[in-house]
């Protein structure tokens, strides 16, 4: 999900980096921190107790919401992708590409 010890009141935001390769990931930051290179979106702030408790239930995407108030999936090897492209993926969606960026994610090989 996401890497980094939290503090239980401070308040944190996720960044949902995406590399050029198409590598995508969340990152943990202090909400009044910058966000991280190649971050695509930022989440809204969260205190740190509720996103340590959300990741260790696997409740973060259905708690987490993007600032812009979008939701988010994640693969089983942490790889962030939005319903749009979960839709096209799936088959469901067969118009246009839906990928943040034009960049297609890199998933791990199976």
């Amino acid at each position: 999900m996401f890497r980094g010890q939290t503090v239980a009141d401070s308040l944190y935001v996720l960044d949902f980096v995406q590399q050029p390769n198409g590598r995508r990931y969340l990152s943990l930051r202090l909400s009044n921190s910058p966000p991280v290179e190649q971050t695509a979106f930022s989440s809204a702030a969260y205190r740190g107790s509720d996103l340590s408790q959300w990741r260790s239930t696997d409740r973060l995407c259905e708690e987490v919401r993007i600032a812009d108030g979008r939701r988010f999936e994640m693969d089983a090897h942490g790889l962030w992708l939005l319903p749009e492209e979960v839709e096209f993926l799936m088959g469901e969606r067969a118009v246009g590409s839906p990928w943040v960026n034009g960049i297609p994610p890199l998933f791990a090989p199976k």
